[in-house]
């Protein structure tokens, strides 16, 4: 995320946002090419289009923030203060969660 958001600070106008998808792809690409043949020969295709997902919806973010009025951009910290004081519970119940490998239910009979 953050390459798609230096990239689209960076540049502007037309293509912004494409240029970051084709950046992430190049990244991701390569970061998967070292990991193959350096580290542990097992690559992953899906982090390569999530890389590329993130940095074209990072930049279209940015994109977007750039064009709001003023008074507007200037609310936008304390609602994001608000968005996230709300989202923090259910995000550390998901981390748990899939750090345990899941919670059982009930305890299977025996």
């Amino acid at each position: 995320m953050p390459l798609g958001i230096l990239l689209a600070r960076h540049r502007r106008g037309p293509g912004t946002r494409a240029a970051a998808v084709v950046l992430g792809l190049a990244l991701g690409l390569a970061i998967e090419l070292v990991q193959v043949l350096l580290v542990s020969g097992v690559s992953q295709g899906v982090s390569v289009l999530t890389r590329a997902l993130g940095a074209g919806l990072s930049a279209g973010l940015v994109t977007a923030l750039r064009d709001l009025a003023p008074a507007t951009r200037a609310a936008l910290p304390r609602h994001a203060r608000r968005a996230s004081l709300a989202l923090l519970g259910p995000y550390l119940l998901l981390l748990v969660e899939l750090q345990l490998g899941g919670l059982p239910m009930s305890t299977p009979p025996f």
